[in-house]
């Protein structure tokens, strides 16, 4: 009767911290597949997925962050992110309403009006995303009266605006006058970033913080928070 048990007894699932390690394995090797997989087993084993992107996925990215500019450059950033973006498709199909509610802030970002880039903005947008914030994301040519629109909207803490482009870093500025112009600049942190931006520029026209790279974006943003 003991062996009828041990034959048909459920196998031994694997320990949560076995779970989120596969998945900081996944990102740091830039591995979607792996991190799908282990994604897909976070939700059939009932582990709680917003634990398996703070302890799994957001660890391995941001190990790849702590080595961006040193041994790691933008090639292997983005397929590291791509890995994370993958495990977390799959998670987020598992989250409750409450967990989705609890986020270190929201934060509308964009690529600023005439400029189309969207690599580095899609970049920050995944960092903040992994490490607890809710985020809006834009798109490219973004009008300042849409990112001022959204972030009445959806009651932002944080616009995040990103420009590649010297001809289009102009449009930061309008942004943060309109917000002067309709009595709502102080709602907001405003946080910049992008190839033509410098703490120099952000600091005259009135932001808040500036990043340089982006795996910066999370520890600024959680730093304007706490002021």
């Amino acid at each position: 009767m003991g062996a009828f048990k041990q034959c048909f007894s459920a196998p031994n699932l694997r320990s949560s911290e076995e779970v989120f390690e596969d998945l900081r394995k996944a990102v740091v090797s830039y591995d979607r597949d792996l991190a799908t997989k282990v994604a897909e087993e976070v939700l059939s084993s009932g582990i709680d997925p917003l634990k398996a992107i703070e302890d799994g996925l957001a660890k391995g990215i941001n190990e790849i962050g702590c080595k961006f500019g040193r041994e790691l450059f933008l090639t292997e950033l983005m397929m590291a992110a791509d890995a994370m973006k993958a495990g977390m498709t799959v998670l987020e199909r598992g989250m409750k309403t409450d967990e989705k509610g609890r986020t270190a802030g929201t934060i509308v970002i964009g690529t600023v009006k005439g400029d189309i880039h969207d690599i580095g903005k899609n970049l920050v947008s995944t960092m903040l995303t992994v490490n607890g914030f809710k985020v809006i994301d834009l798109g490219v040519d973004v009008p300042s009266e849409t990112f001022i629109r959204k972030a009445e909207e959806v009651s932002a803490d944080i616009v995040a605006a990103s420009s590649l482009l010297s001809t289009t870093k102009a449009y930061m500025e309008e942004m943060i006058q309109q917000m002067r112009d309709l009595g709502c600049r102080d709602k907001y942190k405003v946080l910049v970033g992008g190839g033509q931006v410098t703490a120099e520029f952000a600091k005259e026209i009135g932001a808040d913080g500036f990043g340089e790279e982006a795996t910066e974006a999370p520890a600024i943003a959680k730093q304007l928070l706490a002021k």
